[in-house]
């Protein structure tokens, strides 16, 4: 089920939009005051501050970078996380498309059901700052048919940059949501990204 819910939306707008390379992501951790950590991703080049008491997982094969939460107790049916992750279009065709221009075909992909997100709906979408940049919110609420009890909410951000776009992703069951959303809005407010040559 974690795989499920950490890959949603990977699966359903970013890798529509990008096509990425090399399956490594060479990654490091620099510890920082008040039990955190700064995660850095050398290869895709971005980072953000995670809290060290939140479990790290990362699938070379899916180019998936997750954090999650601790367990509350040994009955917690889910582990709420958070996962990054960026993407280089390779296609001609995208690599003209402003971050305008993506931003509407994730509003309109979202609205209209496409993709991975059977048993979601969309909750809404803002435009926020992402890395000091204008980027897209997305929140949608439902069930995975892997866990029918739980109803589970996420969020993305997306930021797009010329050919390479950034999302970040929580996801939570409902109930949790709020309790978890200070550690995840610290990782978004502190993600930042180098733009490859």
């Amino acid at each position: 089920m974690k795989k499920l819910l950490t890959v949603i939306v990977f699966t359903l707008f970013l890798f529509l939009l990008t096509a990425c390379g090399e399956k490594t992501t060479p990654s490091e951790f620099i510890k920082q005051e008040n039990e955190q950590v700064l995660y850095v991703n050398n290869e895709k080049g971005f980072s953000f501050i995670m809290p060290a008491t939140w479990e790290y997982m990362e699938n070379a094969e899916l180019d998936q970078i997750s954090f999650l939460s601790r367990k509350e107790n040994a009955n917690d049916p889910f582990q709420e996380n958070f996962y990054a992750g960026c993407g280089t279009s390779t296609s001609p065709t995208k690599k003209n498309i402003t971050a305008e221009e993506v931003y509407q075909m994730l509003i309109e992909k979202a609205e209209n059901g496409g993709g991975d997100t059977e048993g979601f709906s969309l909750l809404g979408y803002e435009y926020v700052t992402l890395a000091n940049e204008k980027a897209l919110k997305l929140s949608f609420r439902g069930t995975s048919e892997n866990a029918p009890d739980l109803d589970i909410t996420f969020t993305q951000w997306y930021l797009s940059k010329g050919t390479t776009n950034y999302m970040c992703q929580y996801t939570a069951q409902t109930e949790n949501y709020d309790k978890y959303l200070p550690v995840i809005d610290e990782a978004v407010a502190s993600f930042s990204y180098i733009m490859a040559e």
